[in-house]
């Protein structure tokens, strides 16, 4: 496509009255609004008058979905959060000159959140869009450019209960009781679906590493305080403490969730301030504070944009609580000289004073003054960093030609290497007799741990030098291990499933335990978390007779939706098994091919059918608390029949997603009655009824929670597609059993 193609199509696209023949709505897409300041001053001026005209009377704005359908602009009875959220982006991003109509509409949306720090969801499709407190944050953390209304910008990521809105020129930003909760872009309602129809991703919580380094090496005692204090803080699990007596600094590696490792992280630093005298410190390492240096890092099912929003919100945070100058780097860096950590600790603690009095050191967050006991602190977000070393039977010089040939620096900028995010030297390792090539791998989704291995090894035979394994040291993430596992699996056509085996398997491939025993649970950053929050107390982590008996305590959940589930996971686990008993028998040797591609689906959706059985708990506990919310005056009655209405769309969104899910196992199902060990014809009646049973329950707890929605659009829509799904899992399970009669 020509470079100026998109630019074309904004701008062709538009219409006399400024909207978009594309949407007919003034909620723009990401393109349109890149592309107005790029087009003409007319479509600008059209995009003015039309979002400015079509406003309502409370600052909102509430076009309705079916401005999409029918191609013409459609009014809703009220004003739509999501609908302005876009309009405000927009009327920002071609620079508006009226803050007040800004503001106006950002009242609407302060006084429409609820609670808890969600957004109702209101008209918003979630099988098409995100939810709405994705749009609120992704409005309420961007920089509006207005001069009234300047917020600081943090990240297009939402943030959470805690992180308060903080202004810089308006009142109304500054209110103390505006605060965010965990929007659920993906994770906190499987009701929203992709364009594929599935649920989001949500096969594990959110967690987020966090290194701070102190400058305190030496004494036990502020080490001890330190660990404590991250130990104590709810939702943090302290998985390693690493002092230095010549570089007077302890490294501490904690991991939680994006709240609990700011909180952790807080409480660590309030605990150091009042510990460690900057004034008196000496020792090898560079820094500058007494907390030098806090890097946020996503482990697992968190963005790097969630990442740089933790270091705001921690580096806003400390430097309100404490007083003290905070810089960001990494990818939080908002000064592109300040990506480097080198470059913002350039002077060292000692160079501090003079540095913070030129405007172009002046801190992202606190006062530009010194602050001698503490110094500075530098807050980030980076990749996740796995130092790994490959073993050779050679010399030092052998092992850093290979290091130098693969590392990205390479032999200088006329001899780059060959693997982006890599940094590499060769050293010997007297203590087991052998060489490395040291790597430091700095984004393993670019650069994977196989594909440095793989190199090193090409690099090796053309030396004819030996590799006798490597060695992971530190920690690694569970994500790196199994994207290994793919690779090898992929490679060489084998059939693994469990993710015990795929980690076996890294382990022998690559040789991890060549210099000492990799133990996974000990190694693995995920195997290491405790499960010991509330948040971890799932109901599939109960025995059966545990959950039977929670299912008939007199408590509304566990109910109906979650035994659905639990019944459409075990029915997936009798079309695995079957698959199972199949595999790799001599009578059904030439099946293997079959049974190895049939049985991998019903794998994965054990695992993602077990995950609805929480999330219908879940979900539903939404709605149970929108009805214990007050109901006193006007205001409160409809801010609680609003929290009502959310929650039942999201009672709704879990079932619907379950029978969605369910009902992508009936091809395989249809294939496997017909391939697999005619012995188990039982079993795959069993799956087949009990997949039909979770359809069906899902079918019945989509219907008694829409009878009290009032959005009528919603309700005909989502009643069509539960009966739908419905006839296909009957139809479906009827083809199943006639299959099986007729098999012998």
């Amino acid at each position: 496509m020509e470079p100026l193609q998109p630019l074309r199509d904004v701008h062709t696209s538009s219409s006399d009255d400024g909207d978009f023949f594309s949407s007919k709505s003034n909620a723009q897409s990401t393109k349109e609004l890149q592309g107005h300041l790029a087009c003409s001053a007319v479509h600008t001026d059209l995009l003015k008058t039309f979002s400015s005209i079509c406003k309502m009377e409370d600052g909102g704005w509430g076009d309705d979905f079916e401005s999409c359908e029918q191609r013409r602009y459609v009014q809703s009875d009220r004003s739509q959060i999501h609908n302005t959220c876009w309009a405000l982006l927009g009327l920002m991003d071609v620079r508006y000159p009226d803050a007040k109509v800004i503001e106006k509409g950002i009242q609407v949306l302060i006084d429409r959140q609820l609670p808890n720090g969600d957004w109702p969801q209101m008209r918003l499709r979630p099988q098409w869009f995100y939810s709405s407190s994705w749009y609120c944050c992704r409005l309420l953390t961007c920089s509006p450019n207005i001069s009234s209304l300047t917020c600081r910008r943090t990240s297009q990521s939402p943030c959470w209960e805690g992180g308060a809105l903080r202004g810089q020129g308006s009142d109304l930003y500054n209110r103390g009781d505006v605060r965010f909760s965990s929007a659920h872009i993906s994770t906190d309602l499987p009701g929203h679906v992709s364009q594929g129809g599935l649920p989001f991703p949500r096969n594990m919580a959110k967690l987020v590493e966090c290194v701070p380094n102190f400058s305190e090496g030496r004494k036990k005692e502020v080490i001890d305080a330190i660990a404590d204090a991250i130990s104590r803080t709810d939702g943090c699990s302290l998985l390693d403490v690493d002092p230095g007596v010549s570089t007077n600094r302890t490294v501490y590696t904690f991991v939680g969730s994006p709240q609990a490792v700011v909180e952790g992280a807080l409480s660590a630093a309030r605990t150091a301030f009042n510990l460690i005298d900057m004034t008196t410190h000496s020792g090898e390492h560079p820094r500058m504070g007494a907390l030098d240096v806090c890097p946020f890092i996503p482990v697992q099912n968190v963005t790097m944009e969630e990442c740089v929003t933790c270091t705001n919100i921690f580096a806003e945070r400390l430097s309100d609580i404490l007083n003290v100058p905070v810089y960001l780097y990494g990818e939080a860096a908002r000064i592109e000289e300040r990506r480097s950590l080198p470059s913002v600790r350039s002077g060292e603690y000692e160079a501090l004073a003079e540095k913070l009095k030129k405007p172009e050191w002046t801190p992202d967050y606190g006062p530009p003054l010194l602050v001698p006991s503490w110094g500075a602190t530098a807050a980030g977000a980076r990749k996740f960093l796995i130092a790994y070393n490959i073993n050779l039977l050679s010399t030092k010089e052998q092992a850093h030609r290979i290091a130098l040939d693969i590392r990205e620096q390479g032999r200088g900028k006329n001899q780059p290497g060959l693997l982006k995010k890599v940094q590499g030297l060769g050293w010997y390792l007297d203590e087991a007799n052998l060489a490395q090539v040291s790597t430091n791998i700095l984004d393993f989704e670019l650069t994977p741990i196989h594909t440095v291995y793989e190199e090193v090894c090409r690099d090796a035979k053309n030396l004819n030098l030996p590799v006798v394994g490597s060695q992971i040291v530190g920690l690694v993430p569970l994500k790196a291990m199994l994207d290994c596992a793919d690779f090898y699996i992929q490679r060489d056509q084998l059939f693994v499933l469990e993710e015990e085996h795929k980690v076996r398997l890294v382990i022998s491939k690559l040789g991890l335990d060549s210099l000492g025993p990799f133990v996974p649970k000990e190694r693995i950053i995920e195997h290491m978390v405790e499960n010991s929050s509330k948040e971890d107390k799932q109901l599939v982590s109960l025995s059966v007779q545990q959950f039977v008996c929670n299912v008939g305590a007199r408590t509304a959940t566990p109910g109906g939706g979650s035994v659905s589930a639990l019944v459409a996971a075990m029915g997936a686990a009798l079309g695995c098994m079957v698959g199972q008993m199949t595999y790799g028998k001599k009578q059904f040797e030439s099946l293997d091919s079959v049974m190895r591609r049939l049985i991998p689906p019903f794998h994965q959706a054990i695992n993602e059918l077990l995950l609805m059985v929480d999330a219908d708990s879940k979900a539903f506990s939404h709605y149970m608390a929108a009805l214990k919310m007050p109901k006193n005056s006007t205001d409160e009655m409809k801010r609680r029949e609003v929290a009502m209405q959310d929650g039942l769309m999201k009672a709704v969104g879990v079932p619907l997603s379950l029978a969605e899910r369910v009902n992508l196992l009936w091809p395989c199902m249809k294939e496997m009655v017909l391939y697999g060990n005619v012995v188990c014809k039982s079993d795959l009646q069993v799956a087949a009824k009990a997949l039909e049973t979770a359809v069906s329950g899902a079918y019945y707890n989509v219907m008694i929670n829409l009878k009290d929605i009032t959005d009528e659009s919603f309700k005909t829509t989502t009643q069509q597609r539960a009966s739908a799904l419905l006839l296909e899992a009957r139809e479906s399970t009827a083809a199943v059993l006639e299959a099986a009669e007729k098999r012998e």
